[in-house]
């Protein structure tokens, strides 16, 4: 609530409290439908209590109005004040706030709580659709600094690994259960991929069985086997991802046809043997 009608009175000591998520498509942002002093879109916000250090606040803030804790919190060198657009009953010796800007990563499955006295609804949503739907400049710009200059997210991927010829070594198929020994530098590349929060996806004609006691036994990191579900699409043949690495694909870089199909006619996976060119 802002204005600059009111002249008497205190500012309240306050913190702004962006919760956001990270999701394979982009960074989104909760926001909280307000019903108590006026109705409209923001963030969590709340009074620093007495002795009360700032980021204590905020991950109080961000527990009481949404139920969520802080997976990680920032704290921007940002902060403001605004009045009060009318005098507030129970505020009556307050006319305004001063706030510092706080963003908080939170769990995007995670139920929401809200406050039933302050908020009466949420919404995730991206940032344009926050930009558009939050009342206050303030918050807008709050907004523009977090998701713009500051938080300097990296959004996660999703990598499908194709699994004969690539996580298992491979010379030819001998058999649906049997499966050649792991590739350790790929395995590498994975346990390195999915450290950093990166989704990883192995797809295989082998049955989802196999695929799974050969990841357990060598201790292989993944999240989807033959499929993203976090994807909605039209054909479950092909898993949705950011980068496919396969034994037996040739990259399309806008090739003539005639180079592409010498390549096809060409063609042969690093572990076969040499082939005579046409």
């Amino acid at each position: 609530m802002q204005s600059h009608k009111m002249t008497k009175g205190k500012y309240r000591k306050a913190v702004f409290v962006l919760p956001y998520a990270k999701t394979n498509k982009e960074i989104e942002y909760l926001l909280l439908k307000r019903k108590l002093h006026w109705k409209g879109w923001e963030f969590a916000k709340g009074k620093i209590e007495k002795g009360e250090e700032k980021e204590k606040t905020a991950r109080r803030e961000l527990k009481e109005e949404t139920g969520h804790r802080a997976l990680k919190i920032k704290r921007f060198n940002f902060s403001g004040k605004y009045n009060y657009e009318k005098m507030l009953k129970d505020r009556p010796e307050i006319k305004g706030q001063t706030f510092t800007l706080f963003a908080a990563e939170i769990k995007r499955t995670g139920r929401v709580t809200l406050d039933p006295k302050e908020h009466s609804g949420h919404k995730w949503v991206s940032f344009s659709q926050a930009f558009k739907m939050l009342r206050w400049p303030n918050q807008r710009k709050s907004l523009r600094i977090a998701n713009e200059r500051k938080m300097k997210i990296k959004r996660k991927k999703s990598f499908a690994f194709d699994f004969d010829g690539v996580i298992a070594k491979y010379d030819g198929f001998k058999g649906h259960a049997k499966v050649g020994k792991p590739i350790l530098e790929i395995i590498d590349v994975i346990r390195f991929l999915k450290k950093e929060g990166h989704k990883i996806i192995i797809y295989s004609t082998r049955s989802k069985k196999v695929l799974k006691e050969y990841c357990k036994k060598n201790k292989i990191p993944v999240d989807y086997f033959n499929q993203n579900p976090e994807y909605k699409t039209g054909n479950s043949g092909k898993p949705v991802a950011t980068a496919y690495i396969d034994d037996r694909s040739i990259n399309y870089k806008g090739q003539k046809p005639k180079t592409l199909i010498k390549q096809l006619i060409n063609f042969k996976a690093y572990w076969e043997g040499e082939k005579d060119e046409i």
